[in-house]
C-alpha cells in the first residue's frame, strides 16, 4: 500500500512537471504571435520590444497630414504682456516684438507640418511640444516650431545616414526603444545612437 502511494505521488509530480513545460511552450508561442500595438503614431509591441527603426526611416508620407493647432493670438498677447511688464510698467515695444515673434513661429509651424506632416510619428512629436510649451493655457508657438523642427532635422539626419552609409540596426533599435514613449524623440534617439556607435 505504501509503495502504491509513493508511485502515485511520483506520477502526479512528474505529470505536473511535464504539464508546466508544455504550458510554457504554449505561452511562448502565444507571445510570439501577439500583434503590435500602435500608440500615438509610434509602433511598439505590448512590452515595447521588437521595434524596427528602418520602418520609420524608409516610410513614405501619408496624404493626410497632421493639422496645425489654431493660432492663439490672445494667448500670445497675454504671455508677452506678462513677460514684459516690470513693476507695473509695460514695455510695449518688446510686447509687440514678442507677439510678432509668436506669429512668425506659428507660420513656421504650419510650413513644417505642411511639408513633413504626413509621417506617422509627427502627431506625437507635435503633441509633445505643444504640451511642453503651453503654460497657464497660453502656447508659445515660436518654441513649439523650434522643437518640431529639431525633431524633423534629427529624423532627416538618420534617414540620410540609413540611405547612404547605413546604420547599425541593433544599436538604432535599442535607442528607438528607449526614446519612443508616446512619441518618438528623434533628437534624443540620434544622440543615443551616436553614443552607442562611439561618435560622440
Amino acid at each position: 500500500m505504501f509503495f502504491k502511494f509513493i508511485g502515485v505521488t511520483v506520477c502526479v509530480i512528474f505529470c505536473g512537471f511535464i504539464g508546466l513545460i508544455l504550458l510554457g511552450q504554449v505561452v511562448t508561442e502565444s507571445q510570439k504571435n501577439q500583434s503590435p500595438t500602435v500608440i500615438s503614431g509610434t509602433a511598439t509591441t505590448n512590452n515595447n520590444t521588437d521595434i524596427d527603426i528602418l520602418k520609420y526611416l524608409s516610410e513614405g508620407q501619408s496624404a493626410n497630414t497632421v493639422a496645425a493647432p489654431f493660432e492663439d493670438t490672445e494667448g500670445y498677447k497675454a504671455q508677452c504682456l506678462d513677460a514684459w511688464t516690470k513693476r507695473g510698467v509695460v514695455n510695449y515695444e518688446m510686447v509687440n516684438y514678442c507677439v510678432s515673434r509668436e506669429h512668425e513661429g506659428y507660420a513656421q509651424l504650419v510650413t513644417l507640418l505642411h511639408r513633413y506632416g504626413g509621417y506617422s510619428w509627427m502627431q506625437g512629436v507635435l503633441e509633445k511640444n505643444i504640451t511642453e510649451w503651453t503654460k497657464r493655457g497660453a502656447r508659445t508657438d515660436s518654441q513649439v516650431a523650434y522643437g518640431v523642427e529639431r525633431e524633423i532635422d534629427a529624423f532627416l539626419n538618420l534617414k540620410y545616414r540609413a540611405e547612404h552609409s547605413g546604420i547599425k540596426q541593433g544599436a538604432a533599435n535599442e535607442c528607438l526603444d528607449r526614446w519612443s514613449n508616446g512619441s518618438i524623440q528623434w533628437t534624443m534617439l540620434e544622440y543615443c545612437y551616436k553614443n552607442m556607435v562611439g561618435e560622440n
